[in-house]
């Protein structure tokens, strides 16, 4: 199969694009004696780009292993990353068109690049009910904490979407990244977030679906 990508270009982590700055001020003591320290050290940016394809199922839909896919020539995709604003970052994948035996998916990562260490305080997940009613989840999650070993995999599939959020929340909340550390969801050659929809699904087709996963970052020690 020739997948469909398409790439983000402003994405490049090789171009510098500046992915996240969270606070002028760094506190640091207690509540009642705090300490401050001005910086613009807390910083994430995108590692490569952010690309989504899709296609549609040929038999037995293994979304680890994109031969299972044909080319799709009906639905529409896209793929972007916000910029990261009160400490907080989406992922939205737009389709338009789905339909029973279509499947999407999209990898992108996000790097710590600041000298400072942050928190992942939560992941959101948001989708209109019409695509999480007909739609399964598989992903591949790839993190580490400092970008240099330690690396950790995880990965599941026939997902609804509560469980996905679940399980993100659950692998990723409270973990603290110092520089260099790094968050992805997929990769360029078959481990991706794949959303699709089962032969005997009834998606709604015709329409547009715009699905979204939010990053919520705060400092290390709140």
């Amino acid at each position: 199969m020739t997948a469909k990508y398409i790439l983000i270009p402003v994405l490049l982590l090789a171009l510098s694009v500046t992915y996240a700055g969270f606070s002028d001020t760094l506190f640091i003591g207690t509540a009642n004696v705090p300490n401050t320290v001005t910086t613009t050290d807390m910083e994430w940016s995108t590692y490569g780009p952010t690309s989504c394809y899709d296609g549609m199922v040929t038999a037995v839909f293994n979304p680890f292993d994109p031969s299972s896919l044909a080319d799709d020539n009906y639905a529409t995709l896209s793929c972007s990353v916000d910029d990261v604003r009160d400490g907080k970052t989406t992922i939205t994948v737009t389709v338009t068109n789905a339909y029973p035996a279509y499947a999407f998916g999209v990898d992108t990562c996000i790097q710590n690049t600041g000298n400072l260490p942050s928190k992942l305080r939560d992941v959101v997940i948001d989708a209109p009910d019409s695509l999480k009613n007909s739609a399964k989840v598989a992903y591949a999650l790839k993190y580490s904490l400092n970008g240099q070993n330690n690396v950790v995999y995880k990965s599941n599939k026939d997902l609804s979407f509560a469980d996905f959020e679940s399980e993100i929340e659950t692998e990723l909340a409270g973990k603290v990244f110092t520089n260099g550390g790094y968050i992805c969801l997929g990769d360029e050659n078959s481990h991706t977030l794949w959303i699709y929809f089962p032969p005997n699904s009834n998606p709604p087709q015709g329409e547009t679906l715009k699905f979204n996963i939010t990053f919520v970052f705060g400092q290390f020690n709140e």
